[in-house]
C-alpha cells in the first residue's frame, strides 16, 4: 500500500487532494476573472483583503502542489514507488533543465520569462511549482496515451504511446499559454517577450512542448523496461487531473475572448481523453494488469468500454441485488469459454461483462433485430467488440437472412471464435440458444427449464486446441433470478470449477455433465457440484 495506507484510506486522501486541487483552480478562476478587475466587490472587507492577499502570494502554486501530491499517490498505489519515483526525478531534471535554458537562452521555447505568481524561483528564473507540473500532467498525459495506443510485443507501440503522450500534454498548453499571456489579463504568471503566429506566440514554443515531453516520458519509458500495468483507479485520477486543467484553461480563453483554442482543445483534447476513459471503463480497480490493454486496437477498447458501462447502467435500472460466486475459477490467463445457463435476453450479458475480470467475448445471436438499421447497428457493435454473430436457424428471425447469409455468418463466428480462444481470450457462449425471460417470447414452459445444450461449441473447443495445443478449460456459469418486488431483479451468478474435453470418453457425456453442473449452479441455493475433474495446463 502506498506510504502505509490501507486501499480505504488511499481512496480518500486521494479524493481530498483532487477536490482540493480542483478547488484551488476554482478559486484561482475566481480570483483572475472576478476579483483582481473587480476591487470594488471586496476592497471595502478586511476578511475581503485578507483572502485576495493570501490569493495572490499561495493561490498560484497551491493546486499545483494538489495535483502532484495526488498522482504521487495514485502512482506509488497503481504503477509502484519504483516506476513513480523514476518518472517524478526524470521529468522534475529534464523540465527544470529545458525552463532554465529556455528563460535564459530563449531555446528550446522562446523568449520569456515567469512573474513571481508561482512561488518561489529556482536560481530566480523558474518557479519551484513549474516542474511539478510537468510532472503531474505528463503522467496523466502518458497513462492516457497508453489506454489509447494500447501494449504489446516490439517498439511501435510504446513509441507511440511516448509521443501521444508529449501531443496531450502540450494540447494543455494550446489553450492555457495564449490566455495566461493575454493583454486582458490583470495578473499574469509570466510574460512573452516575442511576438508569433500562434495568438501573438511564437509556434516554436509549442515544438519545445512537444521535446520536452517526448524526452522525459520517452526516458522513463526506457528506465522502467517495459509498460506499466493500468486500472480503472489509474486512468481515472488522470483524466479527472487532465481534464480540470483543461477546462481551467478553456475558461481562461473564453474570459478572453480566445474561442479558438478552446474549440481546438476540446477536439484533440477533451474526446481524447474522454474516449479513454470509455476503453478503461470494466478494468479492475485493484490488481494492476495490462491484460486489457495487449493486443486490442482502440476501437475495442473504447466499445468494451462503452458496453460495460451500458452494462451498469441496465443493471442499475433493473436488478435490485447482483452477487457473484467463484470467480476464481476464471483463470487469471489464458483461454477459456463460459458455459452459460441463458435465463434473461439482456441482464445475463450484462452481469458477466461487468463481473468478470478479464474481457469477455460473447457470441451473439443476431436474428432478433427486426429492422435493417436495428440489425446493422447491432452487427457493428458486435465487430466492434469482437463479438461473433450467428443466426439460430430455427428462430422466428431467421427468415430475415438467406441460407446464404446465415451459412457465412456460422462460418466467421466459427473462424473467430477458434481466433480469440487460440490467442488467449475468453469466449462465452449460451448453448440453449434461447433465454427464458425474452419479449419476442421463449421456448421454456417453465422458469426453472434447461434446454438442450447445442454441441457445437464442443467442435469449437476441438479446432482451438489443435491450433494452439493447450487444453481450454469449460467452465460452468449458473443463473439464478428473483423477483420478490418491483425494485428489479435479484441476481446470483455462480461460477463452477473448470473442465475439460479430454478426459471425457465422448462429446454426448461431456454435454450431460456440463448440462448437469450448469443446472447445480442455478438452483435457489448453492449445491455441491459432484467431483470436479481438474487439469493440470499449460495457458497461452
Amino acid at each position: 500500500m502506498p506510504f502505509g495506507l490501507s486501499d480505504k484510506a488511499s481512496n480518500r486522501w486521494t479524493a481530498g487532494l483532487i477536490i482540493a486541487h480542483i478547488a484551488a483552480l476554482v478559486f484561482g478562476l475566481l480570483g483572475l476573472l472576478i476579483a483582481v478587475p473587480n476591487p470594488h466587490l471586496w476592497a471595502d472587507s478586511e476578511m475581503g483583503v485578507r483572502v485576495y492577499s493570501w490569493g495572490m502570494q499561495y493561490a498560484g502554486g497551491s493546486h499545483i502542489v494538489f495535483a502532484t501530491a495526488a498522482m504521487l499517490l495514485v502512482g506509488v498505489r497503481y504503477l509502484g514507488l519504483r516506476r513513480t519515483s523514476i518518472f517524478f526525478a526524470i521529468t522534475c531534471v529534464i523540465s527544470l533543465s529545458a525552463e532554465l535554458i529556455g528563460t535564459t537562452t530563449g531555446f528550446p521555447f522562446g523568449e520569456y520569462r515567469y512573474t513571481s505568481g508561482l512561488g518561489y524561483q529556482i536560481l530566480g528564473e523558474v518557479p519551484f511549482t513549474i516542474p511539478l507540473s510537468w510532472f503531474y500532467m505528463g503522467l496523466a498525459s502518458y497513462v492516457l496515451a497508453i489506454v489509447l495506443i494500447g501494449t504489446g510485443p516490439g517498439w511501435k507501440r510504446p513509441l507511440a504511446s511516448v509521443f501521444l503522450g508529449s501531443i496531450l500534454l502540450t494540447i494543455w498548453d494550446l489553450v492555457l499559454d495564449p490566455a495566461m499571456a493575454h493583454q486582458q489579463l490583470d495578473v499574469r504568471f509570466w510574460v512573452w517577450e516575442q511576438g508569433g503566429i500562434y495568438f501573438d506566440m511564437p509556434a516554436q514554443n509549442f515544438l519545445g512542448w512537444i521535446l520536452t515531453g517526448f524526452l522525459f516520458i520517452g526516458l522513463s519509458r526506457i528506465v522502467w523496461g517495459s509498460d506499466p500495468p493500468l486500472t480503472s483507479g489509474l486512468v481515472r485520477v488522470s483524466f479527472i487531473i487532465y481534464l480540470a486543467n483543461l477546462i481551467f484553461a478553456m475558461v481562461i480563453s473564453a474570459a478572453v475572448g480566445l474561442w479558438w483554442p478552446v474549440l481546438i482543445t476540446v477536439i484533440i483534447g477533451v474526446i481524447p481523453a474522454a474516449i479513454a476513459l470509455l476503453a478503461a471503463e470494466g478494468w479492475p480497480d485493484g490488481e494492476a494488469t495490462d491484460a486489457h490493454l495487449r493486443d486490442d486496437d482502440t476501437v475495442q477498447r473504447v466499445s468494451r468500454g462503452v458496453m460495460t458501462l451500458g452494462a451498469r447502467l441496465f443493471l442499475w435500472r433493473n436488478s435490485s441485488a447482483v452477487r457473484q460466486d467463484g470467480l476464481e475459477n476464471i483463470p487469471a490467463s489464458g483461454p477459456a469459454i463460459l458455459v452459460s445457463r441463458h435465463y434473461h435476453h439482456l441482464l445475463d450479458g450484462c452481469v458477466l461483462q461487468t463481473s468478470v475480470p478479464r474481457p469477455i467475448h460473447i457470441i451473439a445471436a443476431i436474428d432478433w433485430a427486426e429492422t435493417g438499421q436495428k440489425r446493422r447497428f447491432l452487427e457493428t457493435a458486435c465487430r466492434m467488440a469482437r463479438w461473433p454473430m450467428v443466426v439460430r436457424p430455427d428462430s422466428q428471425g431467421a427468415e430475415r437472412f438467406s441460407d446464404t447469409e446465415r451459412a457465412a455468418l456460422l462460418r466467421v463466428a466459427f473462424r473467430e471464435s477458434v481466433e480469440l480462444l487460440t490467442s488467449g481470450r475468453i469466449l462465452v457462449i449460451f448453448p440453449e440458444g434461447y433465454p427464458t425471460v425474452d419479449p419476442h417470447g421463449s421456448r421454456k414452459t417453465r422458469e426453472d427449464e434447461l434446454l438442450p445444450f447445442d454441441p457445437g461449441f464442443v467442435s469449437i473447443v476441438r479446432a482451438a486446441e489443435r491450433r494452439s495445443g493447450f487444453h481450454i478449460p469449460l467452465i460452468p456459469v449458473g443463473f439464478n433470478y428473483s423477483r420478490a418486488s418491483d425494485a428489479g431483479w435479484d441476481i446470483q451468478m455462480r461460477v463452477g470449477a473448470p473442465i475439460y474435453l479430454d478426459t471425457y470418453s465422448s462429446e454426448s457425456s461431456l454435454i450431460t455433465d456440463l448440462t448437469s453442473r450448469v443446472q447445480s449452479l442455478s438452483e435457489p441455493e448453492p449445491v455441491a457440484v459432484r467431483g470436479d475433474v481438474q487439469h493440470v495446463t499449460e495457458t497461452s
